[in-house]
């Protein structure tokens, strides 16, 4: 059974990276100022070592992976992830200045209520002050826009 504090159980295994996401929602969800909550969307949106790059670079290396199969169906599995790459990409560029936008809106945050994004009834809910898993890579080159390397 879950805490609040502590991750839900999985039945495939623990989720280290989901729940760090989890706790990011929880850290955002529980934000009493916009600097706090655009600090906390930092973490995901940052072009060095955000989630998001993160995301990006992991769905190249699965399109590289499924390349490896050299067959058809490795292509068009490393044609998905490509796209999947891409639109990460996209997002992020959406995304790019929001941090600072959210920022902009002001000193406080009303009426925000911690874990009312967090919904699923599977899902535990992590404090906001709990501490998040620190990254220990190096940072990534900012992302860029891939195309897919096979067209059919």
């Amino acid at each position: 059974m879950s805490t609040p504090d502590a991750p839900a159980s999985s039945p495939t295994g623990p989720k280290p990276l989901g729940d760090a996401v989890l706790h990011l929602t929880a850290r955002m969800n529980g934000s009493a100022t916009y600097a706090e909550a655009a600090g906390t969307l930092e973490e995901v949106i940052d072009p060095d070592n955000g989630l998001l790059p993160r995301l990006h670079e992991f769905f190249e290396a699965a399109a590289e992976q499924a390349n490896a199969f050299e067959d058809i169906e490795g292509w068009q599995l490393a044609d998905r992830f490509t796209d999947a790459a891409g639109q990460l990409a996209d997002l992020w560029e959406e995304l790019a200045d929001s941090a600072d936008e959210l920022r902009a809106l002001g000193p406080s945050a009303p009426g925000w209520q911690p874990g009312a994004a967090v919904s699923r009834s599977t899902t535990a809910h992590r404090s906001p002050s709990s501490p998040c898993p620190e990254a220990t890579s190096a940072p990534l080159p900012p992302i860029a826009r891939t195309e897919p390397r096979h067209t059919r």
